[in-house]
């Protein structure tokens, strides 16, 4: 397994090994100022209920594989998941006038 793939265990483990099985959280400023190819992330939480997000152009990056929205768990918009996290996220979000995805992946 090279470096890149590594990247991906944590998400993966707490994924059952199948990003399907994953949420997927939409970004909540489309279309993207910031990042021509953002659409969103796909989370899931660890075993002590941390999320564990892979912005979805990172994971089709590292994976090579296309991410369809529709075949995730669930799908969340920004808002949902920000309520749900909000605490984490003031910890995690730097400018809130910036995509929430790059700031997240740029946190990990």
């Amino acid at each position: 397994m090279n470096e890149h793939t590594c990247e991906l265990y944590p998400f993966l483990k707490a994924a059952g090994g199948n990003w399907r099985n994953a949420l997927f959280v939409r970004c909540g400023k489309l279309p993207c100022a910031d990042m021509a190819d953002c659409s969103g992330f796909l989370f899931c939480a660890d075993a002590d209920g941390r999320p564990l997000l892979v912005p979805e152009h990172r994971f089709r990056q590292l994976s090579g594989e296309q991410i369809d929205p529709a075949e995730c768990a669930a799908q969340l918009d920004w808002r949902a998941f920000a309520s749900s996290y909000h605490l984490w996220l003031v910890w995690t979000i730097e400018n809130p006038a910036h995509c929430p995805c790059l700031q997240i992946e740029s946190s990990m």
